[in-house]
């Protein structure tokens, strides 16, 4: 998908999540090894679960974030519209 190609987790993965491509389908999920993408970032994951993510990309987008709100609408438009907002 053209669009999600060019998505830039560079700030995603800063705040401990991702934009990541499942093999089926794009996924907001948690970091689970920060310390891998880039030696400056924590040592554990910043979220608790991929849920735990998701919500903090909720809330960011529904605080005005563009950028929250595109990886939210990948996310969706990538599952055809299937998932709403997961609480906690």
């Amino acid at each position: 998908m053209k669009d999600e190609q060019r998505f830039d987790n560079a700030q995603a993965f800063a705040e401990g999540w991702g934009l990541f491509d499942t093999g089926h389908f794009y996924m907001i999920q948690r970091l689970d090894y920060p310390r891998d993408v880039d030696e400056s970032l924590p040592e554990e994951p910043v979220f608790g679960r991929d849920l735990d993510a998701y919500n903090h990309v909720y809330v960011q987008s529904t605080k005005g974030s563009v950028y929250h709100k595109r990886a939210l609408r990948l996310h969706r438009k990538s599952i055809g519209g299937r998932n709403g907002r997961k609480s906690a």
